[in-house]
């Protein structure tokens, strides 16, 4: 994620499109991460729950 420092923001205040847009992506980026992650987690308890019951056959 890119963080503008703060003087970047200020000096862009005639622009609030500009900023929606960027605040706009970030919060896309941070949803479609924290699906990534969620999908990632249920495939490893799915493997993990598979490799155990194949053991315990």
């Amino acid at each position: 994620m890119i963080l503008l420092p703060d003087n970047d923001i200020n000096s862009r205040n005639d622009q609030p499109i500009f900023r929606d847009t960027v605040e706009q992506k970030a919060t896309k980026l941070a949803l479609q991460a924290q699906r990534n992650v969620s999908k990632f987690l249920q495939l490893c308890i799915g493997n993990l729950l598979t490799h155990n019951k194949k053991v315990y056959e």
